[in-house]
């Protein structure tokens, strides 16, 4: 029943109301006990005065217009009588009415006081249930046999995978176990070792195959793992002893690495986008077509590393050590190499564009094939090193110690060449299409099959070169000394 359904309730200033409903009082006894006798004296007496005295036809009228009244007056009190008790009527059920929907709000009321009950009953047995399997795996890890920890292991990435709320918490612990002490297995031990030995060294097997396990769930679960990923979860390993360990394809993006050892680890194919590992050791870590972009690997030891097709474009390398590294056809574009020491670093077919490799010293060094278009090579050290079919198109190279060098197939289009030191620079079949090459000693320099179209060789000493099969079409050859120099017919315009 609506409001507007209900039976409507009006009050007057003599009807008393309870809670705001109005309330009839009962008519008192006596009311009724003295009203008719003394109605029905009155009629009587009216009668027999009337008879007494003689009646004629006008008071016989006036008689008869009485009774009307009388009746009348009957008539509106059993009138009021109906009203009050049709009014009597409608207060009771309007009275039944609340009663009703007073019982429906205290039975709602208590549902939903149950059901709140019975809610957080089953959120305090659940919330216990996840302490006790929480604690239970926890307490796994601490104990001294491999499987037991294992179990724990496992455990703590079945309870995250179903309560997204405890994965921070079980990462940081994952984490906090891969950072404790460790020390790792031998390999291979002596013949005659002893047995106690030997047994300790099988529970260091076991303890890195143990954290190998809780590497595999960090990095299962990590950034760039598609849909097993958890947002909730931040990887931590500074300082940990991850050496050795297998994380190839492992996304670590953005994880914190810093001053772990990571050296002989397998990091192949792995995502360390933007990972911090300032100060970690990765020495002979396998790290072939990994992506280090924008890694921050400032005092990092990478000696002997293989970065074979490795991205490191825009990652921070200062104060690296990467000493017999394999960056062959590795990425670095943009990144600062300025005074890394890169003694026996493989850089063939290194894509170095756009990267600082400025007072760089890459003497002797293999660059066969390296991309070093548009960089600035003022100050960096090239004596000796092996360019051959290296791309240095736009390069700087003024005032740069060439000689001797092997530039045979070179891209050096654009290249400014000013005031290098070209003698006995092998420049065959090289590309210095609008190269400048001005004053320069160039009557050491072999530029059989070379292609200068458009090069700039302006007051430059080719006397008895030979050019034959060059291609001088459109070079600047003003004041540029040809005597003796071998030419074909019609190769050069003057």
């Amino acid at each position: 029943m609506t409001d507007d359904a209900r039976p409507a309730a009006t009050s007057t200033p003599s009807t008393p109301t309870a809670g705001g409903r109005p309330v009839l009082r009962p008519i008192p006894g006596w009311v009724i006990a003295a009203g008719i006798p003394v109605m029905l004296l009155v009629a009587v007496g009216a009668v027999w005065l009337l008879l007494g005295i003689g009646v004629d036809s006008a008071k016989l009228e006036v008689i008869r217009t009485g009774g009307a009244l009388g009746v009348g007056l009957g008539g509106v009190l059993v009138l009021w009588l109906g009203i009050r008790r049709q009014r009597s009527t409608e207060l009771d059920l309007l009275a039944k009415y609340e009663a009703h929907e007073l019982a429906e709000r205290t039975a709602a009321n208590t549902l939903a006081h149950q059901q709140q009950t019975a809610a957080d009953a089953r959120y305090d047995a659940a919330e216990r249930r996840i302490t006790e399997l929480y604690t239970k795996a926890a307490d796994q890890l601490g104990s001294d046999k491999a499987a037991v920890r294992l179990a724990g292991l496992y455990a703590l990435e079945r309870l995250a995978q179903n309560t997204p709320e405890q994965r921070e918490v079980i990462g940081n612990l994952l984490c906090a176990y891969l950072r404790m002490p460790f020390q790792p297995a031998d390999d291979a031990l002596p013949a005659e070792t002893d047995q106690e030995t030997r047994d300790r060294n099988d529970v260091r097997t076991q303890e890195q195959e143990t954290r190998q396990t809780a590497l595999d769930i960090l990095t299962r679960h990590g950034p760039s793992s598609g849909r097993a990923h958890w947002p909730e979860l931040t990887i931590r390993l500074q300082r940990a002893h991850l050496g050795g360990m297998d994380l190839r394809t492992a996304a670590l993006r953005g994880a914190d690495l810093s001053g772990a050892n990571l050296s002989g680890a397998d990091l192949s194919g792995a995502n360390l986008r933007e990972v911090g590992l300032e100060e970690a050791d990765l020495g002979r870590a396998k790290l072939r077509w990994a992506a280090l972009g924008e890694a921050d690997l400032r005092g990092a030891y990478l000696g002997q590393a293989d970065l074979y097709g490795a991205t490191l474009s825009h990652a921070l390398l200062r104060q690296a050590d990467l000493r017999g590294a394999d960056l062959s056809e590795a990425k670095l574009l943009g990144t600062d190499l300025r005074e890394l020491d890169l003694r026996e670093t493989l850089l063939r077919e290194t894509k170095l564009a756009g990267a600082d490799l400025r007072g760089l010293n890459l003497r002797g060094m293999d660059l066969t094939g390296a991309d070093l278009s548009e960089l600035d090579l003022r100050e960096t050290e090239l004596a000796g090193a092996k360019l051959a079919s290296a791309k240095l198109a736009g390069a700087d190279l003024r005032g740069l110690n060439l000689s001797e060098l092997d530039l045979r197939e070179v891209n050096l289009r654009g290249a400014d060449l000013s005031g290098a030191d070209l003698r006995e620079t092998d420049l065959r079949g090289a590309d210095l299409s609008g190269a400048a090459l001005r004053e320069l000693d160039l009557r050491e320099t072999d530029l059989r099959e070379a292609k200068l179209v458009g090069a700039d060789l302006s007051g430059s000493d080719l006397r008895g070169r030979d050019l034959s099969g060059a291609d001088l079409s459109g070079a600047k050859l003003a004041r540029a000394n040809l005597r003796g120099a071998k030419l074909d017919v019609g190769q050069a315009d003057s």
